[in-house]
């Protein structure tokens, strides 16, 4: 069975995308999952969590990729694919992601499905890919949206990251259009601090006024310290505090998606089984 791509978006920064992104992939991994995550922001930063170091100073990256799709000549995965400490592959990003941007939008044909084109090869090795996509509505943002089999959407509990959930959803509908099957696994409530009322407020209201078929999931990651920390030591949460609130609410959450996906018929695979 082929890979299910899901897509961590929100065109908002500072929501939580990158640490949602490393750490479920992290939880599936050591669930079974033989799990791919694919930095795709321009600034790198899901490159630098994951311990790969100077994002400019990599051989290929996922610029290269998609440039080379984009050109019609063969993408270099081998050099492109790194292994990350924590049992997971990553393709890593670099700020040419940026100018590759431009280029998708000179395409005149099926510019929307350059990034499916370049994920096809490696799906048959992987039942997971994480797409960690920009806080921006740009091209590569759309082409990660057509690419999905389902999106995750972190947010924090704040006015303003309320509020631009509508432009987001409309991007979403609009993706259907190219991707009729993009399924909705949840919005990710995610820096809950349980004692700032105002932030209960807004999950309520979250709850209480978003559609069917995007409901927030049940797991909810709390504000830490230690999430701060962990991406400056290239580590994820289930490494650097394994048992603090963070890593157990990725743990927790990966079994949610699991059971989400199942529900949505597309079961994530668990290695050998998967094949």
């Amino acid at each position: 069975m082929n890979a299910r791509v899901l897509a961590v978006a929100n065109q908002k920064g500072g929501v939580g995308k990158t640490t949602t992104t490393l750490n479920l992939g992290v939880a599936l991994a050591a669930s079974g999952s033989r799990v791919l995550l694919v930095d795709l922001d321009h600034q790198a930063s899901l490159t630098m969590a994951a311990g790969l170091g100077d994002p400019d100073s990599l051989p290929v990256t996922v610029a290269d990729l998609l440039a080379a799709v984009i050109d019609r000549r063969e993408p270099d995965y081998g050099n492109a694919v790194l292994r990350c400490g924590e049992g997971v592959d990553v393709i890593p990003s670099s700020v040419a992601l940026a100018t590759v941007d431009m280029l998708m939008a000179t395409v005149t044909v099926a510019r929307e499905r350059i990034l499916s084109r370049m994920l096809e090869p490696l799906l048959g090795s992987y039942d997971v890919v994480l797409l960690d996509c920009a806080p921006a509505l740009n091209m590569v943002t759309v082409n990660d949206l057509v690419a999905a089999d389902g999106v995750i959407v972190p947010i924090a509990p704040q006015y303003l990251s309320f509020k631009g959930l509508d432009m987001l959803l409309g991007t979403i509908r609009d993706a259907r259009a190219a991707n009729p099957g993009l399924a909705t696994l949840g919005v990710l409530v995610t820096m809950r601090e349980k004692r700032r009322l105002a932030q209960g407020e807004i999950e309520d209201a979250l709850r209480a006024q978003l559609p069917a078929d995007m409901p927030v999931f049940s797991v909810t990651v709390p504000r830490s310290v230690k999430a701060e920390e962990a991406p400056g030591h290239g580590m994820s949460l289930l490494s650097y505090d394994p048992e603090g609130p963070v890593a157990c609410a990725y743990k927790a959450l990966a079994g949610v998606v699991r059971e989400r996906c199942t529900m949505l018929g597309m079961p994530l695979g668990c290695g050998k089984e998967s094949e």
